[in-house]
């Protein structure tokens, strides 16, 4: 996913590898390990469990999904919010 906008090296396709203490570990389709933390309105109790699971879905099906490997931060897309 290359083009001319400087922005678009940001965003990367990514698959998790691990996920631990509301942490995210991802491999990009590069081969560049990225740690994610969960985001802050995913972390409140009533959808932590919630968007767990999600993201154990992702995993298992080995999804690639979004990321910002500058901001180290998950986008934002219907099967994560």
């Amino acid at each position: 996913m290359q083009t001319n906008n400087k922005n678009s090296a940001e965003i990367v396709s990514a698959q998790i590898i691990k996920i631990k203490n509301k942490q995210i570990y991802l491999k990009t389709e590069q081969g560049k390990y990225i740690k994610v933390e969960y985001p802050k309105s995913q972390q409140k109790e009533h959808t932590f469990k919630i968007f767990t699971e999600i993201l154990k879905d992702i995993w298992k099906h080995h999804l690639w999904i979004p990321v910002n490997q500058n901001t180290n931060q998950l986008l934002r897309y219907d099967w994560l919010s």
